[in-house]
């Protein structure tokens, strides 16, 4: 989609947030002026299924771990909203990209304390493991 803005005397195109500068003539009277409605990028901004899916496992996760801290520390449901805020966030931004945020190196003890408090919580330990899932997160 080209949208024509003119500046200071000077029409720019814009495709994507590129801008190339055009010189004005005196014949040119006329702007075709796209809405932004009309263009193809309206396509691209359309959320997927998996990102709803895993906005609504996400949003379970954290209320099942609310829930969890609330009940004085139930391991049933902080393990519960673990698991279900994993996988939402796995189908929210996708499995290579949640692959490559939890391998850095450069944050590899926040990694490490986040899945031990996780895997402390599912065996049983829920007070020491949300205390290293709170590290992890810091």
């Amino acid at each position: 989609m080209f949208i024509l803005i003119r500046r200071g005397g000077i029409y720019h195109i814009s495709y994507r947030k590129r801008f190339t500068q055009l010189p004005l003539t005196k014949k040119q009277q006329f702007v075709l002026l796209l809405p932004q409605g009309l263009s193809r990028a309206k396509d691209n901004t359309m959320v997927s299924d998996n990102t709803k899916i895993g906005t609504g496992l996400m949003f379970l996760g954290f209320t099942f771990l609310f829930l969890g801290v609330l009940f004085l520390f139930d391991s049933t449901l902080l393990a519960l909203g673990d698991i279900l805020f994993l996988v939402g966030l796995t189908l929210t931004i996708g499995a290579s990209r949640t692959l490559r945020f939890f391998s850095r190196k450069d944050r590899i003890r926040g990694i490490i304390a986040f899945f031990g408090g996780v895997t402390l919580v599912l065996f049983r330990w829920p007070i020491i493991g949300m205390i290293l899932q709170v590290y992890g997160l810091i």
